[in-house]
């Protein structure tokens, strides 16, 4: 991961999934290089940091350049906020930028490195206080508030340590909606987060730190490769959102192969278990008044009209009437086991409808071609 700004260790921006799944760590240095994902919605974040970062809209569409322009105002209204605020503390201040896409690391009580965190822009009012900002680009409808948030939380912190603050105000800019979230942190406030997050490292360094698949797993770069999110994707509750619950056969392979052996014996022995739920939640659904059933988003819809021949004898003489060959009509008219038995045990006087099934295997046999079935999976 030479080429890696992280350094393939902990990073604000994905904070929030180490402290909920332990063991992706871990996970990620087994797997490697791992290229971060690409597409339009990515390149369009990379382009208007860019921007954001030299304040220069070259090569911006039109609808970005509405972007960028709405996350400068929000720059300014989020500092003049702030500078007000603490003009109003009466302390005097020293107001200067740091440097921008500025990258700040923690050290643990060694002096290693342990994880870091990158701030688009961050201002600086010594000796006591510091303004962290991170341009959000996108909807970011998942974003966690920023009271909550463990990339708020990490960055707070780091950017206390390097400078000594005692006062922290971190903003989430939402450039697409024209808004901020705000956080701000005291001397006490930023204590706690750093137990906080010192407890976050300390269960990602353990040997048997678990790994804890949810919908957090969206946005980590290790879970094409991670055994426990395809298990995860094949909960019945997962599956009923992905895809609008259609998981094509294709779609059920490509899950499989990431799962354990161990997880696939486990599904196969509870396919009977969750058949019967299915077919109970069915039942329950069918079985509510149509506005109730309305409500859930879902309708009844047209039944299947079956057309069975059930007059079979009187169907083959009258198409042997219209010249249909014999022949033909006997190749397409089947006799099943189980449907002979109760009239060759009644016919015959047989004890039980096995021994009818031996009868006709036995005295039938030169008219029956056998024919094996899948062999299926028993437990040994």
């Amino acid at each position: 991961m030479s080429d890696d700004p992280r350094l393939g260790l902990p990073s604000a921006s994905s904070f929030a999934i180490d402290a909920l799944c332990p063991g992706r760590q871990q996970l990620l240095r087994e797997l490697g290089d791992i290229p971060e994902p690409v597409d339009e919605d990515a390149d369009k974040g990379t382009r208007l940091h860019a921007a954001w970062e030299k304040e220069d809209p070259t090569g911006l569409d039109s609808e970005d350049v509405e972007i960028y322009e709405c996350g400068l105002k929000l720059v300014g209204e989020v500092k003049k906020e702030w500078i007000e605020i603490i003009r109003g503390t009466g302390a005097s201040f020293e107001l200067s930028e740091g440097p921008r896409e500025e990258r700040f690391w923690l050290h643990d009580s060694n002096g290693k490195v342990a994880a870091s965190g990158q701030a688009d822009r961050h201002y600086v009012a010594l000796p006591n206080y510091v303004l962290a900002i991170d341009f959000k680009s996108l909807w970011c409808r998942s974003l966690v508030p920023s009271e909550l948030n463990k990339q708020a939380q990490l960055l707070s912190v780091l950017v206390a340590r390097e400078y000594g603050a005692t006062h922290v105000r971190f903003a989430f800019l939402k450039a697409m909606f024209g808004k901020a979230d705000i956080v701000d942190y005291t001397s006490e406030d930023l204590e706690r987060a750093q137990y906080s997050i010192q407890q976050v490292l300390w269960e990602s360094n353990q040997k048997d730190a678990q790994r804890r698949p949810g919908a957090h797993c969206r946005h980590c770069k290790a879970a094409a490769g991670c055994p426990e999110v395809a298990a995860w994707q094949m909960l019945p509750s997962v599956q009923s959102k992905a895809q609008n619950g259609h998981i094509t056969p294709k779609v059920a392979t490509e899950l499989v192969v990431k799962i354990s052996l161990l997880d696939c014996r486990k599904i196969w022995e509870s396919s009977t278990a969750r058949h019967n739920i299915e077919d109970a939640c069915k039942a329950r659904l069918k079985a509510l008044p149509e506005p109730m059933l309305s409500g859930l988003g879902l309708t009844f819809g047209k039944p299947k009209i079956l057309h069975p021949i059930t007059n079979v004898q009187s169907a083959f003489e009258f198409l042997l009437s219209l010249g249909v060959p014999a022949a033909k009509l006997w190749s397409v008219t089947k006799m099943s086991n189980g449907e002979l038995a109760p009239v060759v045990q009644e016919a015959l006087g047989l004890p039980s409808k096995d021994a009818a099934e031996k009868w006709i295997r036995d005295k039938l046999g030169g008219y029956i071609t056998p024919k094996a079935t899948e062999r299926p999976l028993e437990r040994i």
